[in-house]
């Protein structure tokens, strides 16, 4: 059984033999994905605008909120100020 992320990438794409065509794959490679394939994730989330961490929750992490987060930019912002 698919994933419904994967019935919705396809959906979105135009179908499987529209996704396929813009992959530049066969559409029998889509039609067996239970998930979308690790090297085909960022084209998929171009092509469907799903974002890439929805595509493939186990291979690009949800990012997290920045409130109160300190990293090495000097520019982030915290909060609406610049710290």
């Amino acid at each position: 059984m698919k994933e419904a992320v994967v019935d919705r990438a396809i959906k979105l794409a135009g179908g499987p033999t529209e996704l396929a065509r813009r992959l530049n794959i066969k559409a029998p490679s889509i039609h067996s994905w239970r998930k979308i394939p690790p090297k085909r994730v960022l084209a998929v989330a171009e092509i469907t605008g799903i974002a890439p961490w929805e595509l493939r929750p186990d291979l690009y992490p949800t990012p997290k909120t920045l409130t109160g987060t300190l990293l090495a930019d000097p520019q982030i912002q915290i909060e609406g100020e610049l710290a």
